[in-house]
């Protein structure tokens, strides 16, 4: 019995061990700090909004700045402070947003997009701030923050035979594997080496472009005539 224990302990242990420690060709680490240079590189994000309040019109200015994106295992987020100013008031907040991480297969890229970054406009009236429009400034980050992914290092490269010739091969990911850590996103991923001579191209059949129903008809008509005319020449 204590055999059969110590066998079955040993089993799991090596398929616990197997899911952990899968081989993968290629892996590549995208950290938060080099996403947030791209933040910087950017710059301030600015607009303004008109409002009518109480059959008073204005200008509502905004400007988004200090933006940084977090990275943790179970949540990823945007915060950045953001100014507003409308009349006589100025104020300061902190606005926060989801981010979506995803590998884009098809194009072999990492994509980072923003999900709803709401900023509450408000306005001083009557001794009192009123918001009066909230808005999503998610709109003004509408292209998502990309990089390349583990097929993209080299996508084709040649290697010279020895008889002079050179034989050009491409890189295809065959399976991948996507994690968010504190801090960073990890790709992880198998690659295929192809040679590209035999990768067969598929190209679509040339069709001659058909006339229309209505210059087939047209023509019709025109021989019907010509027909009728020499008929009635040929009574006379």
């Amino acid at each position: 019995m204590i055999k059969k224990i110590s066998l079955l302990l040993i089993i799991i242990l090596l398929m616990a061990a197997s899911a952990y420690s899968q081989p993968y060709d290629l892996t590549i680490n995208v950290t938060d700090k080099m996403i947030n240079k791209l933040l910087t590189a950017i710059g301030p994000i600015s607009g303004e909004e008109e409002y009518t309040v109480m059959m008073i019109k204005g200008l509502c200015k905004w400007k988004i700045e200090n933006p940084v994106i977090k990275l943790e295992p179970n949540k990823s987020w945007f915060e950045a402070d953001v100014t507003v100013s409308s009349g006589n008031l100025t104020y300061t907040d902190r606005i926060t947003g989801l981010v979506k991480v995803n590998y884009n297969q098809m194009k072999d890229r990492l994509e980072l997009s923003l999900e709803h970054i709401y900023i509450d406009l408000k306005i001083k009236a009557f001794g009192k701030e009123k918001v009066i429009k909230t808005l999503d400034a998610v709109n003004y980050y509408k292209t998502p923050f990309y990089f390349d992914g583990p097929g993209k290092i080299s996508e084709e490269f040649e290697f010279e035979m020895p008889d002079g010739s050179l034989k050009k091969i491409k890189t295809a990911v065959k399976n991948y594997d996507i994690q968010v850590l504190k801090g960073l996103i990890q790709m992880k991923a198998n690659l295929d080496f192809v040679d590209a001579a035999k990768i067969k191209v598929v190209t679509k059949p040339t069709t001659t472009p058909q006339p229309s129903t209505s210059a087939v008809d047209e023509k019709d008509s025109k021989k019907k005539k010509k027909e009728k005319k020499k008929t009635q020449k040929t009574k006379k």
